[in-house]
């Protein structure tokens, strides 16, 4: 299980949060044009992103979000805001969340 921790498998989980905010954090909205050039930067080539692993990595982030979504829908959203928002920390790449 240790190859899961390659950042080519963790971006997955990543790509989910900004997903899942995206459908329910009100006024959020996952920058599209972003989510190729994040997979890129991890080293997520096709092969990886269409690999039982990543779906893994997929599902977990998924519900990962869900948990931290239902204990406090607007600390969850805020914290998304500022891991995948423009101000987000150097290991995530790109900006994956815009703000109405």
């Amino acid at each position: 299980m240790k190859h899961l921790l390659q950042p080519k498998f963790l971006v997955a989980e990543v790509i989910e949060a900004a997903g899942f905010a995206a459908e329910n954090c009100p006024g959020f909205h996952m920058i599209r044009d972003n989510i190729v050039p994040e997979l890129t930067e991890a080293g997520a080539s096709l092969d990886v992103v269409e690999s039982p692993e990543f779906d893994l990595m997929s599902a977990g982030g998924r519900a990962n979000a869900a948990e931290g979504y239902a204990k406090n829908p607007a600390g969850w959203c805020e914290s998304m805001w500022n891991y995948l928002g423009p101000a987000h920390p150097p290991m995530v790449k790109h900006t994956l969340l815009q703000r109405d």
